[in-house]
């Protein structure tokens, strides 16, 4: 079966040397899912944390708007078509440095924070994408208090 999701500069493109592995296309796309998730995970996506997702993919990969916008598209499509976050998961954790995937995890209490609350499901899965990234649980706990202390600060 032939897949539905698009050719890609996001899927297909070649690592930068320059840039590191947040710079590579397949992992752009894994961050960006894995940050749709955790925004879909407490049932409801609002416009406040697609902005936020988008303005992290915008920072962190150094896109303009219109890239942005296509990369959040096409990790939603890869969502659904999927049905699995795991493989997402296991891209990040095969190559990303501890460092960056300590980012990755801060990134997701900064989306799940944007609403000021945190479901219980948004807890568990949390801890679930830490676990599975092989990131330390003082370190998942560090940059939750990270988040909530930025969202009370604004």
């Amino acid at each position: 079966m032939r897949s539905k999701i698009p050719h890609s500069p996001f899927l297909f493109s070649p690592p930068d040397n320059e840039g590191g592995a947040f710079s590579t296309g397949r992992v752009q796309l894994a961050v960006t899912a894995l940050l749709l998730e955790i925004a879909h995970a407490d049932e409801e996506f609002s416009d406040d944390e697609r902005n936020r997702i988008q303005a992290i993919v915008k920072e962190r990969f150094d896109l303009d708007r219109e890239n942005a916008e296509d990369l959040l598209e096409l990790a939603d499509m890869a969502r659904g078509e999927l049905n699995d976050i795991y493989p997402f998961i296991r891209k990040l954790n095969n190559e990303l440095a501890y460092d960056e995937k300590l980012e990755v995890i801060d990134e997701v209490w900064r989306v799940i924070y944007t609403d000021g609350r945190l479901d219980s499901h948004e807890d568990y899965l949390v801890h679930q994408f830490s676990s599975l990234m092989s990131v330390q649980l003082r370190d998942m706990i560090e940059g939750k208090l990270r988040a909530k202390q930025e969202m009370k600060s604004k």
